[in-house]
């Protein structure tokens, strides 16, 4: 490649960026990095919330880069591990390939037995230039563990070395301006047209799926990365709408798209490559504006049997198309009497 090429090159775009700043007077870890094609996976072009998730795992490991050697030594040796307990998203506004984004990284506290859990946060921004853009939050709780025996673990003290590097970064309990949001945004989703029972099964069952896990779907633990909750969601909200929605779905977003401003993730036990897990989607409620969905995760053995794995929620509107490249999302609009009829069906037996 020519001197000239390689002066086109924006090196803002296309390295990344790891300083420390101060929030709210506290110390937190901000990194910069390109949104790439693979992560804007929206209908209409913009990134969609399990890339959130992935970004948030990455910041994760780099924001302890000066100890990571010795947490991946740690690791290595099959007895020490971290688990996610819950992770979350908020999507406030939008993203798109080639933007800037940054994520800026603090720790709330250290909480639970031998205050083995660390609570993470993220905020979201594009960059450009000097300005930077609120895009959304992210928030992850993990936690220390011995591996006991394949898929059980229990809480353990961290390491020595890993409380010296984080107990500097914590901010106390209390302070202000720190922490993620609990809800998302409140957004006029219009009146409510059918809501799941109060009952421990929920009996709204739209769409379910059975993925079959390898040592791809790992981490350097050995346990199924956090990040495939998100990715299993997508694709099984997805295959739900495109029974319904293939035109609009194929239209990039110009027929409007069903978008994910919210989901969480709560993990309830380990699952290991090579098993079996069932997801299922069911409705929560139905808005003329907008769906809220949840999931459940299930270890499927091979005499049939089921146990649960994690939890999920996730609270979506219907947008339209705004201008090319805009960021704030648009106002929650109509859902298509197609989609309202598809999840009718579903769960009347129709």
């Amino acid at each position: 490649m020519s001197a000239k090429s390689l002066a086109q090159f924006d090196p803002m775009a296309y390295g990344s960026d790891v300083h420390v700043v101060a929030r709210s007077g506290y110390p937190a870890v901000s990194i910069r990095f390109p949104v790439g094609f693979r992560d804007a996976c929206n209908v209409g072009g913009s990134v969609g919330f399990a890339s959130f998730a992935l970004w948030l795992g990455a910041l994760r490991e780099r924001g302890t880069g000066p100890i990571s050697k010795q947490i991946v030594e740690d690791m290595a040796t099959g007895r020490w591990g971290m688990v996610t307990n819950n992770s979350e998203v908020f999507i406030d506004a939008n993203l798109y390939t080639d933007d800037i984004v940054e994520g800026t990284i603090w720790i709330t506290e250290l909480t639970g037995p031998d205050r083995a859990t660390t609570n993470l946060h993220v905020e979201w921004c594009r960059v450009d230039g000097e300005t930077r853009t609120h895009i959304g939050w992210s928030a992850m709780q993990t936690t220390w563990v011995e591996i006991l025996s394949h898929g059980v673990v229990a809480a353990r003290p961290m390491p020595q070395y890993f409380h010296d590097f984080i107990e500097p970064m914590t901010i106390p309990t209390g302070a202000k301006n720190i922490a993620v949001p609990t809800q998302p945004k409140d957004v006029d989703r219009g009146s409510l047209i059918r809501s799941a029972p109060m009952v421990p099964r929920n009996p709204y069952l739209l769409e379910s799926e059975v993925f079959s896990t390898t040592m791809h779907d790992g981490n350097v633990v050995g346990n199924i990365y956090f990040g495939n909750y998100y990715i299993w969601q997508s694709r099984v909200r997805d295959k739900f709408l495109a029974r319904s929605q293939r035109e609009a779905m194929a239209a990039r977003g110009a027929l409007g798209e069903l978008r994910c401003v919210h989901t969480r993730v709560e993990h309830l036990r380990e699952v290991m490559p090579f098993d079996d897990v069932l997801v299922t989607m069911s409705l929560a409620a139905l808005y003329e504006r907008g769906i809220d969905l949840e999931f459940e995760y299930f270890k499927v053995n091979q005499d049939g049997s089921r146990e649960k794995l994690a939890i999920a929620r996730h609270r979506t509107v219907w947008t339209m198309p705004g201008a090319p490249g805009e960021l704030e999302i648009s106002p929650p609009s109509k859902l298509p009497q197609s989609l309202i009829d598809s999840v009718l069906e579903a769960i009347d037996g129709k």
